[in-house]
């Protein structure tokens, strides 16, 4: 029995010599890992998604993540005295875990200096674009689906100041 044990050991070890010589290149190896290094430009694929008094917000495609986010960055005609305060929106919203509140992924410094963060991309109708649509509509909306929106608000508005964060812009 031991002498099968001896032989059977033996044998797994120049099995695994084998495999360890014909092994191939770190490429073959970790795929992954290489088209990771090989990516000089995490963010393509850039569009438009909308645009406020201070920041503007792209669709991106995440290529390290191999997915679509969102990506707001301060207006080029904004100078530097902003982006402090800018950051530091980006700062809050990533403290905060809430289903409602957007997941803040990845802050940086772009190419042409200007800051950015990068967030989960949402599709779908905006708030306001919904509020419209109703409005211009002849059919009527619920009081159960407008008080759920509703609930849905004040409830990331209620946990946002549970983290002693106020939503200067409601």
């Amino acid at each position: 029995m031991k002498k099968r044990a001896a032989s059977f050991f033996k044998d797994l070890y120049e099995q695994a010599d084998e495999l360890e010589n014909s092994a191939g290149t770190a490429e073959d190896l970790s795929p992954l890992y290489s088209s990771l290094r090989k990516i000089n430009e995490r963010y393509n694929d850039r569009q438009l998604i909308g645009r406020g008094a201070r920041k503007e917000v792209y669709r991106v495609y995440d290529q390290r993540a191999c997915r679509h986010v969102a990506m707001a960055q301060l207006r080029p005609e904004l100078g530097s005295e902003y982006y402090d305060e800018f950051l530091r929106e980006a700062h809050i919203t990533a403290r905060l875990d809430h289903s409602a509140i957007i997941k803040l992924f990845n802050m940086g410094v772009a190419d042409d200096e200007r800051p950015f963060y990068t967030m989960e991309f949402k599709s779908g109708d905006s708030l306001e674009t919904v509020i419209r649509r109703h409005r211009k509509s002849s059919e009527d909306w619920p009081v159960h689906q407008r008080l759920n929106i509703f609930l849905r608000i004040c409830e990331a508005i209620e946990y946002a100041h549970s983290q002693r964060v106020l939503h200067l812009d409601i």
